[in-house]
């Protein structure tokens, strides 16, 4: 089990899954979509991409990995709760 999982086992309430998209961008700059068979997209682990599949219920800490706005300090390793989730 792992830390993540424990945190969220703490936490009261129900955890949604959130999936990744299954498709990838064509090599070629195109517009179509290369094909991948679904389970490799989905089992394919890299340092620079996230898991497929997110659990997270509210009151969940999670820290952000990307500069999403450093202006209003959403900046990498920022610190936050999850207070809602649609």
């Amino acid at each position: 089990m792992s830390i993540n999982d424990e945190m969220l086992d703490k936490i009261p309430g129900n955890e949604i899954a959130y999936m990744s998209i299954d498709a990838v961008a064509d090599d070629e700059g195109g517009n179509g979509a290369m094909n991948y068979p679904e389970e490799f997209l989905n089992s394919y682990n890299s340092a620079t991409l996230p898991k497929h599949k997110l659990l997270l219920k509210v009151g969940a800490p999670i820290i952000l990995l990307r500069n999403l706005d450093p202006i209003n300090g959403l900046c990498n390793g920022t610190r936050l709760i999850v207070t809602k989730l649609e």
